[in-house]
């Protein structure tokens, strides 16, 4: 059975995708079936809702075990976040409610919008790249979150107020090589 134009298309697009733009499609996913499962309850189709919500929480939680807190702050701070989305979703479901969707929808819609801004970025960077570039460590890193202390259940307004720190870099041009190098102690370079 030969794959569908549309198949196809969508095979290329993850193959060559970056991995912003892999958890961009990951959360666009997890919305379209949110939108499905509030659309087959107007329907009155209990059984395709179903199906919407379940597939909708297991994209979540594969953003969520895609994480690795261990490695870094922001992953710190979005498995909770994460974790909400999840437990809404669920209690959407067993409820019927329209709200507790529309909170996830809310919160999925803040992430789609972060992580397209992010994609963004990541193209303008790679389309400046015409040679070596130096990546330097940020002067100040962002204060660690302590994850142990989270309460065990959010409400909205929480999670809007939660402060979100990306950790950054610093990417300059590096110097022509007919420059004088610089020290290793202030960055290390990288051919294009």
């Amino acid at each position: 059975m030969q794959p569908s134009a549309r198949d196809a298309y969508l095979e290329t697009q993850v193959l060559t995708a970056t991995p912003q733009k892999l958890r961009l499609m990951l959360i666009e996913g997890a919305i379209r079936f949110v939108h499905q499962t509030q659309h087959y309850w107007e329907l009155g189709r209990a059984e395709e809702a179903l199906e919407s919500s379940i597939r909708a929480r297991e994209i979540v939680s594969e953003l969520m075990s895609s994480l690795a807190p261990e490695k870094s702050p922001f992953a710190s701070q979005m498995l909770p976040v994460y974790g909400y989305i999840f437990r809404t979703l669920t209690e959407a479901q067993l409820q019927q409610s329209t709200e507790k969707l529309a909170d996830a929808l809310r919160i999925l819609g803040e992430e789609r919008e972060t992580w397209s801004q992010v994609c963004e970025k990541f193209v303008d960077f790679e389309a400046d790249l015409e040679g070596p570039v130096e990546i330097t460590a940020p002067q100040t890193l962002p204060e660690p979150v302590a994850v142990a202390s989270a309460p065990l259940s959010f409400d909205s307004e929480r999670i809007a107020a939660m402060p979100i720190a990306l950790p950054t870099a610093e990417f300059k041009r590096a110097a022509p090589q007919s420059a004088l190098p610089q020290p290793a102690s202030q960055g290390v370079s990288f051919e294009a």
